[in-house]
């Protein structure tokens, strides 16, 4: 699980070796974490924690960079 960044005490990660094919990265944080789908920056399912705005700045500045680490990561395939 390579950690891309860390913003404001959260983790971003981009896990390796699973079965979807939906780009999205976790957000980490006291052993929680909420998935956001890359292509549409919007969480999957319930949130544990709320992402604070830094977190989304990051996201929303850097998607096209994220999602071109998620292609490295997971062979091209989107």
């Amino acid at each position: 699980m390579p950690t891309i960044e860390v913003v404001g005490g959260s983790r971003i990660e981009i896990h390796t070796g699973r079965e979807t094919r939906v780009p999205h990265v976790h957000v980490c944080r006291e052993g929680r974490d909420v998935v956001v789908n890359l292509l549409t920056l919007r969480p999957y399912g319930e949130e544990p924690f709320r992402l604070s705005a830094k977190i989304w700045d990051y996201l929303r500045e850097n998607q096209e960079a994220l999602l071109e680490r998620w292609d490295e990561y997971h062979g091209g395939e989107r």
